[in-house]
């Protein structure tokens, strides 16, 4: 079994935990086989670019999200951050600031 076949079926089981769906309900969003979607999370089959974008579909996400790592997603939404930050206003960049330490307290 390929590694990138194998990272990208645990990436697309990943993506349909996190949306909580069963594999039924994943499935069931394109009229695809559940069966057949398990085995492509379990990296058992090849897929074409066409189910790789029925699945991307069925999980409401960028074909690209089958391809990153923790480590890429990180660096993507830190590099988003910055940009986001650069362009604010004192005032807002204040009120983001306030709004996170706010979100910090609720999470302890």
């Amino acid at each position: 079994m390929g590694s990138l076949r194998k990272g990208v079926g645990t990436r697309i089981r990943e993506l349909r935990k996190a949306d909580g769906l069963t594999l039924e309900m994943a499935a069931d969003r394109i009229g695809m086989d559940p069966v057949y979607w398990g085995r492509i999370e379990r990296a058992e089959i090849n897929i074409s670019l066409d189910t790789l974008q029925k699945l991307a579909t069925a999980l409401k996400v960028e074909i690209i999200e089958f391809f990153s790592t923790n480590e890429t997603r990180d660096r993507s939404q830190e590099t988003l951050l910055r940009n986001l930050l650069v362009h604010l206003t004192p005032a807002s960049r204040q009120q983001l600031v306030t709004l996170a330490k706010h979100l910090a307290q609720q999470r302890r």
